[in-house]
């Protein structure tokens, strides 16, 4: 059983070819979520999810409805997630909802797509996005072959830190400097996410990221002192 959530077409996409390559048949469940229909899910006893990445993790209503609703027939589970730049640590947070539900976890896949997230980037022309979604299909062939086969790793992303090496430059932020529509900020978040707490903590001085921004990420936010 192929479900999705969408809000601005990229997920029906990878879901809908996903289907195709699979012969299934996608379900949207928009619907389901805003009319609050949490009956029973009867399927084949597979799951794959298909959403969009939302704070690096799976959207928190698509997360609620899951749990909410019965799934009785449901063994395993896919997690499929596009993006524009990556998922983070989502696979963490997918495993947990799995053992919450008593599925087995088979993976997560990241899907790179065009980048729709408006309050931070802008969005790509209409060129740039079709060499996107082209250089995505073979990567959602890939998934949807592994889930065929019932494979469990997926194509997940690297650590971010590991991607960076040693090129990674972390934006300096001087005292009163504004951060809204600064991508490196959440750049800088996901690369501490992928440190060890021993590369992460800094000695003399407690950690500010995550702490003192604003819960989304500071966006419009003074950061108090050249520390944070």
């Amino acid at each position: 059983m192929i479900l999705y959530f969408t809000g601005t077409g990229n997920s029906r996409y990878v879901a809908q070819r996903i289907a195709e390559r699979m012969g299934d048949e996608a379900h949207c469940i928009n619907d389901k979520i805003r009319e609050k229909d949490t009956r029973p899910m009867k399927g084949d006893g597979s799951l794959i999810v298909v959403a969009p990445t939302y704070a690096w993790r799976l959207p928190r209503i698509v997360v609620e409805w899951l749990i909410k609703t019965p799934f009785p027939d449901t063994k395993e589970a896919w997690f499929v997630m596009d993006c524009g730049d990556g998922i983070g640590a989502a696979g963490r947070y997918n495993r947990q909802l799995c053992a919450e539900k008593g599925w087995i976890y088979k993976g997560t896949a990241q899907i790179v797509m065009p980048e729709n997230y408006l309050a931070m980037f802008g969005t790509p022309e209409k060129d740039e996005a079709a060499r996107i979604v082209a250089a995505a299909n073979p990567v959602i062939d890939r998934a949807a072959a592994r889930i065929a086969a019932g494979e469990g790793a997926l194509n997940a992303a690297r650590p971010y830190a590991q991607r960076c090496g040693e090129r990674c430059v972390l934006p300096i932020v001087r005292q009163g400097q504004g951060v809204y529509r600064r991508r490196e900020m959440h750049r800088l978040r996901r690369m501490c996410e992928a440190l060890s707490t021993e590369e992460h903590h800094v000695v003399g001085r407690k950690t500010a990221l995550g702490r003192q921004l604003h819960a989304l990420h500071g966006l419009h936010q003074l950061l108090s002192y050249a520390g944070d």
